[in-house]
């Protein structure tokens, strides 16, 4: 299975190792836009929707009619990908998109103010977590079949069709629909420029573990945990470690959490000065997530004996309960996301 290409505002990779390891993008030409296209702002528009990757060709189920004619019944099989969008933006959408004010959803009953969305990113500390309901109540007050309906990316159960997102710069991101809708003008009205797949799976799996939805939805307040999809932020879903072993081994642990943080050390018991890194990569998680749930499912092998050399690599997933596969003694699906996760983010 393909490591989803990366975004550029992500973590630092090596872009020849890259190149090996993704598959080409999907794109389109981008339509003609109105007025003077954008070059200076660091807005951008992106757009998340369900696409259905099966050959038209295969697995079509047909019918035979009494008089010998067989009659297409459809297609029988799918095969659902995660499509990302970029959406072009002109400067003057761009300057009313930034200093124009986000509307609160109703949902939540009356909260916060009307920001706009260049203050929703400068907000830090007590200001940024007034800009959100105290709690999750306004909206659990409301049956589940009603919360369904209801257009925020929120509430887990509810129905939606796509997601827009919108970055400023590298790291910082606003997803539209969470608690509050952009009103300055229709995103989803943006000409789209280049699409690209980014996971493999359903719009529904991909909310619910995309780090661009749950960074967002919790905003790092255990008030706005909602009770059907409780998240850990503190402790990593995915967790690959190469252990201690023989002098002048090295020994190296990446951890990646529910809201796209990563953390990644490198050790040696050689003289070299340790290494520590802490990145942020939400798109990319987001496939690798939807992957590892998958995974998730695989059964595991008892543990092998310990190695002569002591040193073993060790995959952690935690989606519910807790999954460890140690790699040599794991089948081969867990082997190739172990390997791939290495070889992408320059584990020794």
């Amino acid at each position: 299975m393909p490591l989803y290409p990366p975004i550029r505002y992500a973590v630092s990779m090596r872009p020849a190792l890259l190149l090996l390891l993704l598959s080409p993008a999907v794109s389109a030409a981008p339509p003609p836009t109105k007025g003077k296209p954008m070059t200076t702002t660091p807005l951008r528009v992106e757009a998340y929707r369900q696409v259905d990757r099966a050959s038209p060709d295969t697995g079509n189920d047909s019918t035979v009619l009494p008089d010998g004619r067989r009659q297409p019944m459809g297609r029988a099989t799918s095969e659902p990908v995660i499509e990302r969008c970029e959406l072009t933006l002109t400067e003057a959408q761009a300057a009313a998109l930034a200093s124009g004010p986000l509307e609160p959803l109703p949902s939540f009953g009356p909260f916060g103010s009307k920001p706009t969305l260049t203050q929703f990113f400068d907000a830090t500390g007590p200001a940024r977590a007034a800009l959100f309901p105290a709690s999750l109540a306004g909206l659990l007050r409301h049956p589940l079949e009603a919360r369904r309906g209801f257009n925020t990316h929120v509430e887990p159960a509810a129905e939606v069709s796509s997601l827009v997102v919108v970055w400023r710069g590298e790291t910082e991101w606003y997803l539209d629909e969470a608690f509050y809708r952009v009103t300055s003008l229709d995103l989803t009205a943006l000409p789209t420029a280049r699409c690209v797949e980014v996971a493999k799976g359903t719009l529904q799996a991909f909310r619910r573990h995309s780090p661009l939805v749950t960074a967002r939805r919790l905003e790092g307040l255990q008030a706005l945990q909602h009770p059907e999809a409780k998240v850990d932020l503190d402790t990593p879903v995915l967790e690959l470690q190469r252990t201690p072993g023989m002098p002048n081994s090295t020994w190296w642990t990446f951890r990646a959490f529910a809201d796209g943080r990563i953390e990644r050390s490198v050790r040696s018991m050689r003289p070299t000065p340790a290494r520590a890194e802490q990145t942020a990569a939400p798109v990319e998680l987001s496939g690798l997530f939807l992957e590892a749930a998958a995974l998730h499912e695989t059964p595991t092998r008892a543990a092998p004996a310990p190695r002569s050399d002591g040193q073993d690599t060790i995959l952690t997933i935690r989606m519910g309960a807790t999954r460890r596969f140690t790699l040599r003694s794991s089948p081969p699906p867990v082997v190739e996301f172990a390997t791939r996760l290495m070889r992408a983010f320059d584990l020794p």
